[in-house]
């Protein structure tokens, strides 16, 4: 989960948001060892000093495919972008 600036990068939070989710949603057919990658934009009382305005779900088989992923050009595009908009992410990686 990440919280956006309302300003960053020369835009308003609403179109940084746009842009992350759209890179997001490539992960999924691009990056080898992906199953699974859902990106969702907080709809509901997104003011609230609780909420956070971006969430990725994501499976991967273990976590080689992870690492994979972490290091794929795609991903390290995305990260710079978010170190410029992001005011802070927080995240779990988790097994079943």
């Amino acid at each position: 989960m990440m919280k956006f600036f309302d300003f960053a990068d020369g835009r308003e939070k609403s179109e940084n948001l746009v842009i992350a989710k759209q890179m997001i949603d490539e992960f999924e057919k691009n990056i080898e060892g992906v199953i699974e990658m859902k990106c969702g934009l907080n709809v509901y009382n997104p003011e609230s000093p609780k909420a956070f305005d971006i969430v990725i779900d994501s499976i991967f088989h273990n976590f080689e495919d992870l690492e994979n992923y972490k290091n794929h050009f795609l991903h390290l595009e995305l990260v710079d972008f978010l170190n410029k908009v992001r005011e802070k992410t927080q995240y779990v990686d988790y097994i079943f």
